[in-house]
């Protein structure tokens, strides 16, 4: 049985104006989002 979850997007703008800065900044949120959306994806086929 499936319950119902809650998942939110939390967009907004990065923490700096150097764009080498902006690039490190992205990365790491889209690795944040790639292992969050593993985990879901994981908790799924349990």
């Amino acid at each position: 049985m499936r319950h119902k979850e809650d998942y939110r997007v939390c967009a907004r703008p990065l923490a700096s104006n150097v764009p080498e800065k902006q690039i490190v900044v992205a990365a790491g949120e889209g690795a944040k989002a790639a292992l969050q959306a593993h985990r879901y994806l994981q908790r799924l086929s349990t």
